[in-house]
C-alpha cells in the first residue's frame, strides 16, 4: 500500500498556510483514509501472494485462509510474512513466505495501524475475502 510520490508534486495547497487545528484535522482524516484503503485491499494482496508462493506447488488444493503470528521489532510488532500459515481445501496447511510480493507491504502498513502485541494473531479468508484480528 505504500505509495511513493515523485519528489517536486505539487499539493494543491500550501500546508505551510495552514494552522495547527486544521493540519491536525488533515492528517487524521488522511490516516483515515489510508488505513480504509489498507484494510480494502489487505485481503486480496494476501491472496495474490499466498497463490504466488503455493505457484511451485502443483499438489497444494486450493488456498482457503492464511494465519499471521506477530515479529517483534525495534519499533514494535509486525506480521511475521516469512512463516505465513496457509490452510488449504483439503484441510492440509502449508508455511510460505510472502516477503517480496504484493502483500508484504500491506502487511506491514496494517500492522502500523492495528498496532499487534506479541499474542496478536491475523486471519484472513479468502472465501469471502476478509479478515480478522485478534489481541
Amino acid at each position: 500500500m505504500t505509495t511513493d510520490i515523485p519528489a517536486g508534486t505539487p499539493l494543491p495547497f500550501d500546508l505551510e498556510q495552514l494552522d495547527k487545528a486544521t493540519l491536525q484535522l488533515l492528517h487524521a482524516k488522511a490516516d483515515a483514509i489510508l488505513e480504509a484503503r489498507c484494510d480494502a485491499a489487505l485481503p486480496g494482496h494476501v491472496l495474490s501472494g499466498v497463490r504466488a508462493a503455493l505457484a511451485h506447488d502443483p499438489d497444494a488444493a486450493r488456498p482457503v485462509s492464511v494465519e499471521f503470528t506477530t515479529l517483534e521489532c525495534d519499533n514494535g510488532h509486525y506480521w511475521d510474512e516469512t512463516a505465513a500459515k496457509v490452510t488449504l481445501a483439503d484441510g492440509s496447511t502449508r508455511e510460505v513466505d510472502l516477503r517480496r510480493t504484493i502483500a508484504d507491504d500491506t502487511l506491514t502498513d496494517h500492522a502500523s495501524w492495528a498496532e499487534p502485541d506479541d499474542d496478536s494473531t491475523l486471519t484472513v479468508t479468502f472465501e469471502p475475502l476478509d479478515f480478522l484480528v485478534e489481541y
